[in-house]
């Protein structure tokens, strides 16, 4: 997609986050980093009170994501990701972990069959992508 459209949607949809104040007090998140074309927000799991650091790169459409340390803000290895079904190692291309859900960059390269994608879709646009990965951060074991 058009780098100057990327950008602008990352930063339409990175001020409705940031200023959801009742959304990021209710689900506890923080916003770590918000410069194009990162956006890092940490969560914290309700039940084992783990937090993790949610680095999202929005550089293109599907968006890129990666658990990063909350330090250096370097990739993870799978053990220190949240533990769900959706939460997998091994992507087929990158070898690394990943998240395996719609509008997630890893998961549309890793099912290549899966061609009738429409990128300009709402559905893979910053807030919506965001609400998938928190329902599927809630449903795992951490």
């Amino acid at each position: 997609m058009d780098s100057e459209v990327v950008k602008r949607y990352f930063d339409i949809d990175v001020k409705k986050i940031i200023e959801n104040y009742d959304l990021l007090r209710i689900r506890n998140w923080k916003i770590v980093k918000h410069e194009f074309p990162e956006l890092i927000i940490s969560m914290i799991h309700p039940q084992s009170h783990n937090e993790y650091y949610f680095l999202l790169l929005c550089d293109d459409i599907p968006i890129s994501l990666q658990i990063v340390d909350s330090k250096n803000f370097l990739p993870v290895q799978i053990s220190e990701w949240p533990q769900g079904d959706y939460f997998l190692n091994g992507h087929s291309v990158t070898k690394g972990s990943f998240l395996c859900i719609p509008g997630i960059r890893e998961y549309h390269s890793h099912h290549v069959e899966q061609t009738h994608w429409v990128m300009t879709s709402p559905d893979f646009r910053l807030p919506v992508v965001l609400d998938s990965i928190y329902a599927h951060f809630l449903a795992c074991r951490s």
